[in-house]
């Protein structure tokens, strides 16, 4: 990573509009927000379509960086909001109902948890449908409700991190993260 002297030089470029300035701020910046990102759009042209509005919104807002807080932390929260505002049109634009497990899925449930199970899938199968299955199950959370247990069972960050990221009072945080749990349960 380049040294923080000439990030802190980029950033103040790129806060008089300096769009070159900027881009370089984007190069590094761009895989850990991608790993962000990811977290909510499973296919990869929604995840770069989703980087770039994270990318496009924060050009748009440098003047409002105040300093307080590091940049990435800023940055960080710009690619949670745009996530969950990504998520919260999906779900309106979304007409047809939640599908059921597909036969894999059915299947994998079915030797996975039967006494009677002489098969033993291959691991990495195995792997893909449960992940497949999670997302699945996380698709159904609210935006809000979703965000929170992805911030802290996926990308580690504490409750006062979250609150801080989204914006939300930290016992909002933890109703959220205890509903979530109980909902992926549930499903």
């Amino acid at each position: 990573m380049e040294t923080e002297a000439q990030f802190k030089l980029w950033l103040e470029s790129a806060m008089r509009g300096d769009v070159e300035a900027f881009g370089r701020i984007v190069a590094v910046l761009r895989p850990r927000l991608a790993g962000i990102v990811a977290r909510y759009a499973r296919m990869e042209q929604d995840r770069e379509d989703l980087l770039q509005e994270v990318f496009i919104r924060a050009f748009r807002s440098l003047k409002k960086f105040r300093g307080a807080g590091s940049f990435e932390g800023w940055m960080r929260k710009i690619a949670v909001r745009t996530s969950i505002d990504w998520l919260r049109t999906k779900l309106r634009r979304k007409e047809k109902a939640e599908s059921e497990l597909t036969a894999d899925e059915g299947n994998w449930i079915s030797s996975r948890f039967s006494d009677t199970s002489t098969n033993n899938p291959d691991q990495e199968l195995q792997k893909n449908i449960a992940v497949e299955m999670l997302y699945k199950a996380l698709d159904k959370l609210s935006p809000e409700d979703r965000t929170a247990i992805t911030l802290f069972e996926l990308e580690g960050l504490s409750i006062a991190e979250i609150a801080d990221v989204t914006g939300w009072s930290i016992s909002n945080v933890k109703v959220r993260c205890h509903r979530a749990r109980k909902r992926l349960a549930k499903w």
